[in-house]
């Protein structure tokens, strides 16, 4: 499980800002929200809420910029160009960002074992990189350092043979723990696998994960399709070959083909087959009589599509006790079925996955739904800057309405609009 995420110098964050997913103190009820193990309390799931531009997204970028860095820091991508240069925007609005490192960190639970693993980057070198092991006890709280590393200084406090020969390939631009991984070490490729099961969900524009997962998910995909009031009394994946004249055009478009489409062309003589979801409907003949009739799911609406996209990927983080981050759940999606997806990280989560999200609806901020340590905001300070901050560490009472509350502007981020503020005035 993640226990939190710090980052500092990227986009709109400029000093460090931390999202944790401990239960904080004097924090109770809906203990189905949180697993326990071991000592520690980790919370299934956290929300972040803020005006528009207030830094939520910007939490994201920076969660799957380290994990994409993490994976691919060996060779040029997104995040560095062939020369070495690593590519991140950093705080605009304070000159002497430009010259300070982005800082990030995370730490997660493997096999039960607290980890914390960190880098700070400039746009040429890794400056520092650290990963330890936590122990801790009732008594006692200490670090066991695995390796540590101050720009060219790398101190490897727990050798080995892959260790000891990696160093000798480990470039400045690039992070030991990726050439570790890469070399084989077995707590590293734990490390990377843990960090590259993080999955992000910036848009459901299309369903095929769900449609290629949906025989081994189909009781998990049907109960939320068929609980959502759509209409929909049954869902059947049709499989059929692709016609010659749509093969065609494709091979037409062979510059633009994903590499292994176009193999799968070339070596079976031009066949192909496609997948499509059909949805059933309960409706009249032309003699009045009750008929099923069956849409393709593209002619539904936009709001049963994405939940249709979006239930095959969290039966699978289920099943998988993985940890997804969503940008506006609430995107096309009624607040029930928010709450529904909700309850299914809380309720019917076995093997301890995660959900991150981020909302604007605040039908959401339930005391019967979230415990205010579930609950988080962004706001931008006089500079510009993003501040992160959890119900829990403001004065509130338990019984109050954390909706109404927080449209009144108690907790903060919330935008100001001058024409609605003077607006309300003009009619109290």
């Amino acid at each position: 499980m993640i226990l939190s995420f710090k980052v500092s110098n990227f986009k709109s964050f400029n000093e460090t800002q931390e999202l944790n997913f401990l239960t904080q103190p004097r924090q109770s009820g809906l203990n189905n929200n949180y697993a326990q193990i071991q000592n520690k309390k980790i919370l299934k799931s956290a929300v972040i809420f803020g005006a528009n531009a207030s830094g939520k997204s910007n939490l994201i970028k920076a969660l799957e910029w380290f994990k994409d860095f993490v994976i691919n820091s060996f060779q040029p991508t997104q995040e560095k160009d062939e020369k070495g240069t690593i590519i991140f925007e950093e705080f605009l609005l304070n000159y002497k960002n430009k010259n300070l490192p982005l800082e990030l960190e995370l730490e997660f639970l493997i096999e039960n074992q607290h980890y914390k693993y960190s880098f700070a980057a400039t746009k040429t070198e890794i400056i520092k990189e650290k990963l330890n092991l936590i122990y801790q006890s009732k008594k006692t709280k200490t670090n066991g350092n695995i390796y540590q590393r101050t720009k060219n200084k790398l101190e490897i406090y727990k050798p080995n043979k892959i260790r000891n020969s990696a160093q000798n390939i480990l470039k400045k631009d690039t992070l030991f723990l990726t050439v570790l991984a890469a070399s084989g070490d077995t707590l590293a490729k734990k490390v990377m696998a843990k960090i590259s099961s993080i999955a992000i969900l910036n848009s459901l524009e299309n369903s095929h994960y769900t449609r290629n997962n949906y025989i081994e998910y189909k009781k998990e995909i049907d109960d939320l399709i068929l609980q959502a009031d759509f209409g929909i009394k049954n869902i059947n994946i049709k499989d059929e070959d692709v016609s010659k004249k749509e093969i065609e055009k494709l091979l037409k478009m062979e510059k633009d083909l994903p590499p292994r489409l176009l193999e799968h062309l070339k070596n079976n003589s031009g066949k192909l087959k496609k997948s499509s979801v059909l949805t059933t409907h309960h409706g009249l003949d032309k003699n009045n009589q009750n008929v099923e009739i069956e849409f393709d799911l593209e002619k539904e609406s936009d709001g049963t599509q994405k939940t249709f996209a979006l239930a095959g990927i969290v039966a699978d983080i289920l099943k998988q006790g993985k940890f997804l981050v969503i940008d506006e759940l609430e995107s096309n999606l009624h607040s029930f079925i928010c709450k529904f997806i909700l309850l299914q990280f809380h309720l019917k989560n076995p093997n301890n996955a995660q959900l991150l999200f981020t909302s604007h609806s605040t039908s959401l901020l339930d005391k019967d739904l979230l415990r205010r340590d579930q609950i988080w905001f962004a706001e931008k300070n006089e500079m510009g800057a993003t501040q992160l901050y959890s119900l829990a560490g403001l004065s509130e009472r338990k019984d109050v309405d954390y909706a109404q509350r927080y449209l009144e502007g108690r907790y903060g981020a919330v935008p100001y609009i001058s024409l609605l503020e003077n607006y309300q005035d003009e009619n109290a």
